[in-house]
């Protein structure tokens, strides 16, 4: 008894002085990863290199989550490039590699190496870092990695049929993605590679298919008697005060009625058509019918709710216009139409409110249906109307709201509103409208306080700066790069971070009226990401104006 209690205190002990070393040496490395930001913040990527070197030769690395060799490494990475130093690093971090190897979260570190190994032309040291990191070549996993090692070492069917391995796995890699690396250069004018880097309707569904079966959850079917329990709440609901009073409520019924949406849609349907007393309880209704997609069921809810003012629920009404636009963008005008008579307020920026990100949602998805709605309501004599519609004119960059803000300006009775159109012309940021605005400065007619205020305007809207850098590959294959648009387009431009570069690098005049359409199209995702996707198609849109 006393020998086992003396080995199980024995065990306590060098569990305890692992975990006391695994601690200092997670301490050692956090206070390394601050020095380490504070050399890069100074520009002192020799030094920081120089250190880091130092310490990380030292012992083995601990790379359990949260992990500052990770981020150091990374940071090392960077340094490594910034110095023209990569083939240097290469050697430095797959010594390290090869030493802690044995560790299964030092994966992360061999990717690193791998592709900096690419990077520097150095395919031995890639090879084997691949190899340790896949156990050979069985692993499909590591198909991708290898398509590329192949591809840029001139092996090109061996790349192809490791390409079509890791397409053929049910995760991998996007084709959309894979068009953008540049190991695949070589082979842009492969009809094999261009067919299989092709996305089609089956290929994006299985991959949507796969999200949605990570989220599914099992759903208790509702009886008769719960779904009028749940048109008694939607009823209860009569202004847009309780409305927000109770939004999570609200959120809540909504989901759980969503849930039953495509097994209830017909008494659904029969519901809406008969609930023409409550107003709320119809939107909702109705906006839950739109949420299953369907085209025919668009029409019919469109058809019932056509004629009624939704005005008094301004959440309700747009996220009705948005679910219809992503359906069908002709078939949401009647809603489009009223949503412009929201009033968000004078201080109110397009960016900052909710209704307001829905509204520019709603109306950029219905683009480019919506241009003659906007351009009319900009001109009319509704205040609220016209300034909806001139700020999202704006937003969108419209080229042809720049003859309108002219004669605005023509006919201003102050400098005030002057100045006001001359800022939205300015806020276009497009080439004809900054010649717009150096013609003016030869208006002998104008005021001074107004002259002054020119340069700045043209200044800002000069010519944008390239956001992509050198990153991305040029696409000069017309095959391949309609492909990538057509990619782009289909898969509602869920790879748009990925191919950034390469569409700024490939993409010209002639392909602005289908980046336009793919930047409609991304908005249908309604997410923070969806936005970024958006402003990203925008710059490369604007890059093309001011280069051509």
């Amino acid at each position: 008894m006393k020998r086992r209690l003396a080995q199980v205190a024995a065990a306590v002990v060098v569990v305890a002085v692992v975990a006391l070393w695994n601690f200092s040496v997670a301490f050692a490395e956090s206070d390394l990863l601050a020095h380490c930001r504070e050399l890069i913040k100074d520009g002192k990527y020799e030094e920081m290199l120089a250190i880091a070197e130092a310490e990380l030769a030292r012992e083995p690395l601990q790379y359990t989550y949260p992990s500052p060799a990770t981020t150091i490494i990374r940071h090392m990475v960077d340094a490594y490039r910034k110095t023209g130093r990569t083939a240097e690093g290469v050697d430095f971090l797959f010594g390290i590699y090869a030493r802690d190897a044995g560790q299964r979260a030092a994966s992360l570190l061999g990717e690193m190496v791998f592709e900096l190994a690419l990077e520097s032309a150095k395919y031995r040291t890639a090879k084997e870092v691949l190899d340790i990191l896949s156990g050979g070549e069985t692993a499909p996993e590591w198909s991708l990695q290898y398509a590329q090692l192949y591809a840029v070492t001139g092996r090109k069917e061996e790349a192809l049929l490791k390409l079509q391995e890791n397409f053929g796995w049910p995760y991998g890699a996007s084709r959309t993605a894979v068009i953008g690396l540049p190991e695949f250069v070589a082979l842009h004018d492969d009809p094999t590679f261009q067919e299989l880097v092709t996305e089609r309707p089956s290929t994006f569904a299985e991959r949507i298919e796969r999200s949605a079966a990570l989220l599914r959850t099992t759903v208790d079917i509702m009886t008769e008697a719960e779904l009028e329990e749940v048109a008694s709440f939607y009823k209860s609901i009569d202004s847009a005060a309780k409305a927000a009073a109770m939004w999570q409520e609200i959120s809540a019924v909504d989901a759980r009625l969503y849930n039953q949406a495509d097994r209830y849609k017909d008494k659904l349907m029969q519901m809406l058509s008969a609930g023409a007393d409550w107003l709320f309880y119809q939107m909702s209704l109705a906006k839950i019918l739109l949420m299953t997609d369907d085209g025919d069921m668009a029409v019919r809810v469109v058809e019932v709710m056509a004629g009624k003012d939704l005005r008094p629920f301004p959440e309700q009404l747009i996220m009705l216009a948005f679910l219809t636009a992503r359906i069908s963008p002709a078939t949401a005008l009647p809603f489009l139409h009223q949503v412009l008579d929201i009033n968000f307020g004078e201080e109110a920026a397009l960016s900052q409110s909710y209704l307001q990100f829905m509204l520019v949602n709603a109306f950029a998805v219905a683009q480019p249906d919506t241009v003659d709605l906007l351009l009319g309501a900009a001109v009319g004599d509704e205040a609220v109307r016209r300034d909806n519609a001139l700020a999202l004119l704006v937003f969108f960059q419209e080229e042809k709201l720049i003859p309108i803000l002219l004669a605005k300006m023509e006919r201003s009775e102050s400098q005030e509103a002057w100045l006001e159109n001359a800022t939205h012309l300015s806020h276009l940021r497009l080439p004809e409208a900054r010649q717009a605005l150096v013609r003016l400065q030869y208006d002998t007619a104008l005021a001074p306080a107004v002259r002054e205020e020119l340069p700045k305007l043209i200044e800002e809207c000069g010519p944008p700066a390239n956001p992509f850098g050198d990153e991305g590959v040029k696409i000069t294959n017309p095959t391949l790069k309609k492909i990538l648009l057509n990619n782009l387009e289909l898969t509602l431009g869920y790879d748009i971070g990925k191919v950034a570069g390469t569409l700024a690098l490939s993409a010209d005049e002639g392909d602005i009226e289908q980046l336009q359409r793919i930047r409609s199209r991304l908005m249908t995702r309604l997410s923070d990401e969806a936005w970024y996707d958006y402003r990203v198609v925008t710059a490369v849109i604007n890059l093309i104006k001011w280069r051509e």
